[in-house]
């Protein structure tokens, strides 16, 4: 070393210990499952002598072991701390986490009764929310599945017994069963189908039920005795399909259809083939008698020569004022057999055409 003058001058020296220690500490497991022992290993470097070592595993215990093992009891996150000191005073310290997770606590959520080809979802229920969890089914009809809320159906009647594992991302498992119980539907066939009727008629829809049902529904619920019963009387204008809707105490349902059929013929009305227009109230009018009738389009009544001696048309059925009184040109018609042709519309809306002989008789 020189000054400015170039002149060597002389150089002194002296050494500087620096003490201390760099914690450094190992473990056989970091992440484990309800509870466990852990081994740790101590690595610290050191330059001058450990005189105290300090584990601390977070859970209020402690060890001042140099290669201590503890027993963590409980699920939780433990911070792990080492601390050492030197004999010249040096401390440093160093962490590390312990993680101890809960296996899954499971169970099943469903029904225990389901119905046969139905569709109903199980879910798979933990103590404590996890979303890492692999869930796998096992349905007892051959059917898997990976999903947490899967949907299920079996279409076979009987008893199955499902299965459940759940399991978390460090392998440990829990494993829950439900027993599941498979009904057959109800079953609603009618006795008759079609169901055949006279226009202005009733009629009880008779049915063959199955199963434990609870309620009924009938739709289209016009012309029913009633909408929420086994066998209601029907009186339909025109020929219409009726629908039952049944369900079940366990909630299957199922539905059946049935016709009733309305026609118009000559059961819906009398024509008498003989009347008195003799004036004492007994049968002094020729007309129309019947139900489920809407109206009479035409009445034509021929002597025979085939003159018309009466005609009317667009008159209402049941009504006598209507009718024939015997006269013809406003004169009465001698006793006679008459010829009537008659055009009747019904109530579901056909139209009969008729014709026949009345006697005319004093």
């Amino acid at each position: 070393m020189s000054d400015k003058f170039g002149c060597d001058a002389g150089i002194g020296s002296k050494s500087i210990n620096v003490f201390g220690a760099l914690p450094v500490f190992d473990k056989n497991k970091k992440e484990f499952c309800d509870n466990g022992q852990v081994f740790f290993i101590n690595y610290t470097l050191h330059n001058d002598p450990i005189i105290s070592t300090v584990w601390d595993f977070g859970d209020g215990s402690t060890s001042t072991a140099t290669d201590p093992s503890h027993f963590f009891n409980s699920p939780g996150t433990y911070i792990v701390k080492l601390t050492v000191t030197t004999q010249n005073q040096c401390t440093n310290s160093i962490t590390d986490t312990i993680r101890v997770y809960k296996t899954p606590e499971l169970s099943i959520s469903g029904k225990d009764t389901v119905c046969i080809n139905g569709r109903d979802v199980f879910s798979g229920v933990l103590s404590l929310p996890d979303s890492t969890i692999n869930w796998q089914w096992t349905f007892g009809n051959g059917m898997t599945g990976q999903i947490q809320n899967p949907m299920v159906s079996y279409s076979n009647v009987g008893n199955y017994n499902m299965q459940l594992i759940a399991t978390n991302k460090l392998g440990c498992a829990d494993t829950s069963s439900h027993a599941v119980n498979v009904v057959p539907l109800p079953t609603a066939n009618p006795v008759s189908n079609p169901i055949t009727i006279i226009s202005g008629a009733s009629s009880p829809i008779n049915m063959n039920y199955t199963g434990p049902i609870v309620s009924y529904n009938w739709l289209p619920i016009t012309h029913l005795s009633c909408t929420d019963c086994p066998q209601p009387e029907a009186n339909p204008q025109f020929t219409t399909n009726y629908q039952v809707q049944i369900h079940d105490k366990y909630g299957c349902k199922n539905s059946a259809d049935v016709t009733v059929k309305v026609i118009c013929n000559g059961q819906n009305f009398f024509i008498p083939n003989t009347f008195s227009p003799n004036g004492d109230g007994t049968n002094d009018v020729f007309y129309l008698r019947g139900s489920g009738l809407f109206r009479v389009k035409s009445l034509m009544i021929f002597n025979r020569w085939g003159e018309i001696v009466f005609e009317k048309i667009e008159f209402p059925v049941n009504d006598a004022s209507s009718g024939w009184d015997g006269t013809y040109k406003g004169i009465k018609a001698k006793p006679d057999v008459y010829v009537y042709q008659i055009e009747i519309i019904c109530s579901n809306g056909e139209t009969i055409k008729y014709s026949g002989n009345i006697a005319l008789i004093q």
